[in-house]
């Protein structure tokens, strides 16, 4: 009954209790040993609320996200709800649960689930559970209507994207934990899934890293970032127009708010401690501290990341140019292996003032499919599929560039086998080159730098720094925004691959690939000059100007220097 009544949620005009008093009712009824807490008690608050819903004939629609502390109790609580939700109609619901890590799904959220469906004792009957798919069936065969959890970062989106699209249940609950580290993908997702749902429920839950990654899109004011702050605890989100994500809610945990530090003691050992707390103090400076125990995205100029969202905010690096004329196709391919993504990416030079400066734009990004059991190796399937994408985007191969690094050197072979040996290779591991660091810093980048890796980064960096780089697309940023660097004496040292994948769950794989087009664009003439105009332009155009105002005394008497051109010869 407190089900069926969470369901139709009877009000207490109806006498009822309203949807939250009868989804706590129901978890109490359910699982009696169950702990809440206010933490836990909130969540379940904003999902009740139907201020927070879009209702309208066809759908009631909840989009609602959660970022927080380390501790914050994300994982269990909204699988406790979601499993709930889905217990009031399990033939008509499907409660579909991501985590970007697939190593982290058997200890945490699959762990919980099996858990609660163990504590169902005979309430559990007719249920069917595939421990090897992570998945509960409303009944035996019945794959539509489930519980599912599934990975869907590191080589597992193609295959959470089909299992979170191809089906449109009645009821559809689908909540993205670890959501600054899920793929764009699993988000456009969204829009399909929720068609033909007469209730779709989005929920992200995650820890703040930046504001331009998925989860920092999804919690967007509706007022914009300067209506919030740390003390904002609740607040109206903007949604997300590109995925159909309507507007919704975000819920702010912090450390400093965490009923073990508002009661002055550890009361609840698994939620954030107050020694967690009284550790944090003093280190506020901090990017951890942000990020760990505030649980909210730190302030503008405190990372030492490659990029921070105020530079790309200023320099409008997601935005597009207005080409003056001439445009070159130009094309990147990052061909990870390993279950990292292979990506591959396009863009354009072309001048983008009258003074002949070039700028790049990055255009768009094609999937590479690699398929089992076919004939071909992996590298020639790869060679094949950018060949072909790169010829109907008309682009030369002296203007395709790939990281040639360790296996990516059988794809460059190939290609040049079979395209052309003018393509653009790039060694990663490589040390830097004489080139000074832009036309208004001469400083040698082998100077400046610590290998080459670090010179690509950064001059990504110099590049969109000088306006002369546009189009970034969320992922590139948020990985520019998330990959540290460090100074030994003066050479800067960039963060290594390995140690920025184990932080932050993913390789940076999309960053690596407009390092590389940024490459070639500077091979293709491209030169990194802010304010227009190069150093030796502007004494080209002095010389100019110098030699109209000769012409004015051509008619003049001589004088000893043959007039002041003869001078500035």
């Amino acid at each position: 009954m407190e089900l069926y009544s969470f369901l139709t949620w009877r009000g207490t005009e109806n006498g009822g209790l309203g949807r939250y008093g009868h989804l706590k009712n129901a978890i109490k009824l359910l699982w009696p040993d169950m702990e809440f807490n206010p933490w836990f008690e909130l969540r379940m608050q904003q999902f009740c609320d139907a201020e927070n819903w879009v209702i309208d004939d066809s759908q009631k629609f909840l989009n609602l996200n959660t970022v927080g502390c380390a501790a914050s109790g994300k994982t269990h609580d909204w699988v406790v709800i979601g499993f709930t939700w889905w217990l009031a109609d399990p033939l008509n619901s499907r409660f579909s649960f991501c985590s970007a890590q697939k190593q982290m799904i058997e200890g945490r959220s699959w762990a919980v689930l099996q858990d609660l469906f163990n504590g169902l004792g005979d309430r559990k009957v007719g249920l069917h559970m595939i421990n090897s798919k992570h998945t509960l069936q409303s009944k035996k065969g019945d794959a539509k209507h489930c519980v599912d959890i599934l990975a869907s970062a590191q080589g597992e989106t193609d295959k959470a994207v089909q299992r979170l699209a191809g089906n449109h249940p009645k009821r559809y609950f689908i909540c993205v934990d670890e959501a600054s580290d899920t793929p764009e993908a699993i988000y456009a997702a969204v829009t399909n899934a929720s068609k033909a749902c007469e209730e779709f429920v989005f929920v992200t839950a995650g820890n703040a890293w930046s504001r331009m990654d998925p989860l920092g899109r999804c919690c967007t004011p509706v007022n914009g970032w300067n209506a919030v702050d740390r003390d904002t605890e609740v607040w109206k989100t903007a949604g997300v127009r590109e995925w159909n994500i309507k507007p919704g809610v975000a819920i702010h945990f912090s450390g400093r708010r965490s009923p073990n530090v508002k009661r002055g003691k550890t009361y609840i050992p698994y939620l954030y401690t107050k020694e967690n707390y009284l550790d944090a103090q003093g280190h506020e400076d901090t990017l951890a501290y942000w990020r760990q125990d505030e649980g909210f995205w730190a302030p503008d100029g405190l990372s030492n990341t490659v990029m921070d969202e105020a530079l790309v905010l200023k320099m409008d690096g997601a935005g597009r140019f207005d080409w003056n004329s001439k445009v070159e196709a130009v094309a990147a391919l990052d061909p990870a292996f390993g279950g990292d993504q292979i990506t591959l990416k396009f863009g354009q030079i072309g001048d983008i003032d009258h003074t002949g400066r070039l700028g790049l734009q990055i255009t768009e990004k094609e999937d590479i499919k690699i398929r089992e059991g076919q004939s071909d190796s992996i590298e020639l399937q790869i060679t094949k599929q950018v060949m072909e994408a790169c010829r109907r985007r008309g682009v030369k191969p002296e203007c395709f560039g790939l990281d040639a690094t360790g296996i990516g050197r059988g794809v460059a072979s190939y290609l040049q086998d079979m395209w052309s040996p003018l393509i653009v290779k790039v060694e990663f591991g490589g040390a830097p080159t004489d080139a000074p660091v832009s036309q208004d810093d001469p400083t040698s980048r082998k100077i400046a730098y610590d290998r080459k890796v670090t010179e690509l980064w950064f001059t990504v960096k110099e590049m969109l720094k000088a306006g002369q780089l546009k189009g970034l697309d969320p992922d590139s940023i948020s990985q520019f925004c998330r990959r540290t660097y460090d100074y030994r004496g003066k050479k800067i040292i960039l963060e290594t691959k390995a140690d920025c994948k184990k932080r932050i769950n993913r390789s940076p794989d999309d960053a690596d690939c407009i390092a590389v087009m940024c490459y070639v664009a500077e091979q293709r003439g491209m030169v990194i000059q802010a304010g227009g105009v190069s150093a030796a332009k502007r004494g080209n155009r002095w010389l100019d100007e110098a030699r109209k105002f000769d012409e004015l005394y051509d008619n003049e008497p001589s004088t000893e220097n043959n007039g002041w051109m003869s001078w500035v010869d």
